[in-house]
């Protein structure tokens, strides 16, 4: 996080016994509540590995803008796999008008 320039990388991993449950939706809609109202921040980064199509579609749920593909971008501790990685952006602004 830099409060200076207003923005935050989230990240997020769950066991495979909790997923498909709401867990994580439910867990990351209060991380992205708490970024921008507690902590005042203007921008929230995410990404995830291009071939992860359900946290790509959590983090799409979620109201996060696509910006673009980073090519070979991050390693895997589990597999120690490089991987391409989706980024994608929400502004505060967003966010508000989503709560609306």
């Amino acid at each position: 996080m830099d409060h200076f320039i207003g923005t935050a990388t989230i990240g997020y991993w769950l066991g495979r016994d909790y997923w498909r449950q709401g867990i994580m939706a439910e867990a990351a809609n209060e991380v992205i509540r708490f970024a921008f109202e507690d902590l005042s921040l203007r921008r929230l980064n995410i990404e995830a590995f291009v071939e992860n199509e359900a946290s790509n579609n959590l983090i799409k749920k979620l109201g996060f803008v696509f910006e673009g593909t980073q090519i070979q971008g991050n390693r895997s501790r589990a597999t120690n796999k490089v991987h391409d990685a989706h980024q994608y952006r929400m502004l505060r602004e967003e966010w508000k008008h989503q709560e609306g």
